[in-house]
């Protein structure tokens, strides 16, 4: 059994404003059938990132393996078998400004993917600027395994209709 090789995509959905809830509504009602938080809907944003100010936006970053890799590490001095995971971590490099982060376990099935999403808003007074994002994947057991993408992210007024 080989070492992860993972490969990392993204996408990102401005999404739709919430609606306003009835008074009698409580936030539990917010939850699917599995217990799951309803995922809000939103228009998937193409390359080159062109989103209106003050928007809310969501960030997904899809994770799977290329191979087969091996289930646990080799760590002779923990006390039990280690498994391994992974931190995803969205971040302003250019600012040294950490927005979130997340912990991932990749499920090691063949073509299974895990999905981690992150939630911002874009600036609301800058139009026409361009902010830079970096989504890095950092591995809690490996050195080396580690992934940086940058994107870049312009805001501009929204087209009239």
């Amino acid at each position: 059994q080989d070492m992860p090789r993972t490969r990392m995509r993204i996408e990102l959905r401005i999404l739709d404003p919430e609606e306003p809830k009835p008074e009698g509504q409580e936030a539990d009602e917010e939850e699917g059938r599995d217990g799951k938080p309803k995922r809000r809907k939103g228009k998937l944003v193409q390359d080159p990132y062109k989103v209106p100010p003050d928007s809310e936006l969501e960030l997904t970053v899809i994770l799977c393996y290329e191979n087969m890799p091996m289930k646990f590490v080799h760590a002779p001095r923990f006390p039990k078998r280690k498994s391994y995971s992974w931190w995803c971590i969205l971040g302003d490099t250019e600012v040294d400004e950490l927005v979130s982060i997340k912990k991932a376990i990749i499920p090691t099935r063949a073509r299974a993917e895990r999905r981690v999403s992150f939630q911002f808003c874009s600036p609301a007074e800058e139009v026409g600027e361009t902010f830079t994002l970096s989504v890095l994947l950092m591995s809690d057991s490996f050195f080396g395994l580690d992934q940086q993408l940058d994107l870049s992210i312009t805001t501009e007024e929204p087209a009239a209709a």
